[in-house]
């Protein structure tokens, strides 16, 4: 038998309430005529054939034009409707229904540890569970709250995750469910939402042994490859049928991203600062870490340039590489959440393996929270590394921005006073 839950849902306020001064108001007037213009494929969606943040008619001409071509890929990757590896009449129609948003199965792709994978589901998707802190953090913002049966995050009391209320509870960890707890609570339609990663849901399985298909999709707050991760929520905002709230997100984050860029876009090699960047407690970033591209999209030089995501620095194991890395700022994020966090205490967890190092003793480590936004991570990181180019307090108002717009957080909450996001050396 099914158990009855009380599902508690939040509106994510579209006015913004006053903040600091310093936020940048990024969504004026006349940003309902607003159309993307990006064609790097954000939207993964198979029958994107114009690789565009949208599925519309432009996809079906580009397809009539592919017809039978057997050169499509390179430039077309989403191309294939069906997925069957060719274009043909069949993606056309199968596209026009996809226009007219008709309830049936598609095929989109995600990234995974070990490359893109392309996967079927129902649309739209009705109602899901959801596995992930970052997960939780992502579909509040594009207002999916009202479909979700069921959560597992690592904490329960974060005041983010304030909105799952009396809802089921399939476990107590952000990479981990219980199949059981699950089922009690799913129906015929229901999936489960998860990072792509790995780590999370190592039981999937059995979930889908249950019945219970999982939706795997880095909806983190960092960015992979060039794009950034929360460009993925056009692709969930896709499969949930919530678009417009998607590309309301992503429309913010390429605002801020664009206003950063900007800003150091003058600065000749010479000015811009050499950085590194390190996650959790003591990794370093190449380039294949979602964190690398957040220091190369705020301007920064960055200083490991290597293919890798974790080159663990340890000085407790007698690792002194790191210092003969010439370097003028550290930006190190890891998970704090969004509750209150102090200083000393905070820093203690952290700071250990960069103490010694120039950047730190110049007061120029800064250590970030993991579960900002992209647009604030990048926002935090320009003002810290160019602090002449940015008025006072800009990250935080970009932030302050974001959750009062697509949090469920309430509005007298301030990242400054409530939560811990930005600290540095000095």
């Amino acid at each position: 038998m099914n158990k009855t839950a009380i599902i508690v849902t939040c509106v994510v306020a579209v006015a913004i309430v006053a903040i600091a001064a310093a936020a940048v108001l990024l969504m004026q007037e006349g940003d309902n005529g607003y159309r993307s213009s990006d064609s790097t494929g954000r939207l993964m969606i198979m029958g994107n054939a114009n690789n565009d943040d949208y599925l519309d008619q432009k996809d079906v001409d580009a397809l009539i034009k592919l017809k039978n071509a057997s050169d499509w890929a390179k430039d077309h990757p989403l191309a294939d409707a069906n997925n069957d590896g060719r274009i043909t009449d069949a993606d056309v129609e199968m596209v026009k229904r996809m226009v007219k948003r008709e309830a049936m199965d598609i095929y989109y792709a995600y990234s995974s540890d070990s490359g893109l994978v392309i996967s079927k589901i129902a649309y739209p998707v009705k109602n899901f569970l959801m596995v992930g802190d970052d997960v939780s953090i992502a579909l509040q913002s594009i207002s999916a709250t009202a479909k979700c049966k069921g959560v597992a995050v690592s904490d329960f009391d974060d005041p983010i995750n304030a909105w799952v209320g009396n809802l089921a509870r399939i476990g107590n960890k952000s990479t981990a469910a219980d199949v059981a707890l699950a089922t009690n609570v799913a129906d015929r339609d229901t999936v489960l939402i998860t990072s792509a990663a790995s780590r999370y849901l190592t039981n999937q399985d059995a979930f889908e042994l249950a019945g219970i298909k999982v939706i795997r999709m880095n909806l983190g707050t960092g960015t992979s490859g060039n794009i950034a991760a929360n460009y993925r929520l056009l692709t969930m905002g896709y499969l949930l049928g919530l678009e417009d709230k998607a590309n309301d997100v992503v429309k913010f984050s390429d605002d801020v991203v664009k206003k950063v860029q900007d800003k150091v876009a003058g600065l000749p090699d010479s000015k811009k600062t050499k950085a590194i960047v390190a996650n959790r407690t003591a990794n370093i970033s190449g380039k294949s870490s979602e964190y690398y591209y957040i220091a190369k999209l705020a301007g920064a030089r960055n200083m490991i340039d290597e293919n890798t995501s974790f080159t663990s620095f340890n000085v407790s194991k007698g690792d002194d590489w790191l210092y003969g890395v010439d370097v003028d700022a550290i930006l190190h994020f890891t998970s704090l959440g969004y509750g209150v966090a102090d200083k000393a205490s905070t820093f203690s967890s952290y700071d250990t393996n960069f103490k010694l190092t120039d950047a730190y003793k110049a007061g120029k480590y800064y250590l970030m929270n993991a579960n900002m936004p992209t647009a604030a991570s990048v926002a935090f990181s320009a003002a810290a590394m160019y602090p002449d180019l940015f008025e006072n307090g800009f990250g935080y108002g970009i932030l302050n921005e974001y959750i009062q717009k697509y949090t469920c957080l309430p509005s007298g909450y301030d990242a400054r006073t409530s939560g811990a996001f930005f600290f540095m050396s000095s």
